[in-house]
């Protein structure tokens, strides 16, 4: 536990495009490390997937007006897709390919609101949890008559690998990059648990 305290306060320190993501909480951040679950699915036996998932809670985000309890709304990450291939047959370099798709329900705060921009990020952990990349990411969503917005985003991560056998000693990581009082209001409105994304067969 204590290296992955030092794994997830780096990543919090680190520098992103995004300065939000640096007062995400360790405390919901660590334990869902801790609980990372693999691919559900290998890719034709070889090569391996990763092991990927969310950030446990930061895969839901409520956007709350400033100086009140009142939501804007609230965004959700709805799973992810995906396929992991080398780059050729002699390559041990990883290519990962992941589908992210966000929705993102208005509120009454956000009853004026006709798009919304929703700030995310996607890190990649080595065997000994060293970060090896951190990239801050947003899509944007803009609001049907019922007030719901849906975006997707597509995204490909370049993994270079000692050896193809490592690749599932790896982990990517994905959430919303959230403020602490976003991160209570999680934790103060838990819900039941979000069922993990897989990377299926090609």
């Amino acid at each position: 536990m204590r290296s992955i305290l030092v794994v997830m306060k780096k990543l919090w320190a680190l520098k992103s495009r995004t300065p939000r993501m640096r007062n995400a909480s360790f405390a919901i951040v660590l334990l869902a490390l801790a609980a990372l679950g693999g691919c559900s699915n290998k890719i034709q036996a070889d090569p391996l997937c990763p092991q990927t998932g969310f950030i446990g809670g930061t895969d839901q985000m409520t956007i709350l007006a400033p100086g009140t309890h009142e939501a804007v709304g609230h965004a959700t990450i709805n799973g992810f897709t995906g396929e992991c291939k080398f780059k050729d047959k002699k390559s041990s370099n990883l290519l990962v390919s992941l589908t992210l798709p966000f929705t993102f329900e208005r509120g009454k705060g956000g009853a004026a609101l006709k798009s919304e921009q929703l700030p995310y990020f996607i890190a990649v952990l080595g065997p000994e949890e060293k970060i090896l990349q951190r990239t801050a990411f947003t899509t944007t969503v803009s609001f049907d008559d019922d007030g719901i917005g849906r975006s997707s985003e597509d995204h490909v991560l370049k993994i270079p690998l000692p050896t193809r056998a490592d690749a599932d000693h790896y982990k990517i990581i994905i959430g919303f990059a959230m403020t602490r009082e976003q991160v209570k209001y999680n934790e103060d409105h838990k819900t039941d648990a979000t069922k993990p994304g897989e990377i299926p067969k090609k």
